[in-house]
C-alpha cells in the first residue's frame, strides 16, 4: 500500500488511512473537535461511565508534528515520551470529518499512565446516566 488514490504516500500517510480502517499502528486516536470527543465517549454502553482523555499539546514535553523518522529521532534525543501529528485531512473523510490528530510514543517499555497523567494529560468522566441526554 505504497499508493492511496494514485499517490504515494509517506509511511506515516498509509499509517493514518491504515489507523481509520481499523489497522493496529500503534497510534492513539485523538481529536481536536470537543464535540466529536464527546460523541466518543457517549457513544457506547448506557450503563457505564464514559471518559474523554485530554493531551496538552502546547506541554514542551510533547514533541509536535512528528512525522518523518527525522524528527523522531530529533525528539527522542530531546527525550520526548510522546509525538503528535496530525495527518493531512485529504487522507479521507474520516479523518476530515473527526478532526484527527495521533499521539504516539517512541518509548518501547510499558508506560503507566497513572504516573504520566500529571504531566501530561486530564482526564473528564462522563456519567453514564448523561450519556443519552447528550447524544440527544
Amino acid at each position: 500500500m505504497e499508493e492511496i488514490d494514485g499517490e504515494k504516500k509517506s509511511d506515516f500517510e498509509r499509517l493514518s488511512k491504515l489507523q481509520h480502517l481499523g489497522a493496529a499502528t500503534g497510534f492513539i486516536d485523538f481529536t481536536t473537535d470537543r464535540n466529536v470527543a464527546l460523541w466518543f465517549a457517549c457513544k457506547d454502553s448506557h450503563y457505564i461511565d464514559g471518559e474523554i482523555i485530554i493531551i496538552d499539546i502546547g506541554n514542551n514535553k510533547i514533541c509536535k508534528n512528528a512525522k518523518n523518522i527525522e524528527h523522531i529521532e530529533k525528539c527522542a534525543e530531546e527525550n520526548h515520551i510522546f509525538l503528535y501529528y496530525e495527518p493531512n485531512p485529504k487522507l479521507g473523510e474520516r479523518i476530515r470529518a473527526q478532526k484527527s490528530v495521533f499521539i504516539y510514543s517512541n518509548v518501547y517499555l510499558p508506560l503507566d499512565f497513572n504516573k504520566l497523567k500529571e504531566d501530561y494529560f486530564a482526564k473528564e468522566i462522563i456519567r453514564y446516566k448523561s450519556k443519552k441526554y447528550i447524544l440527544d
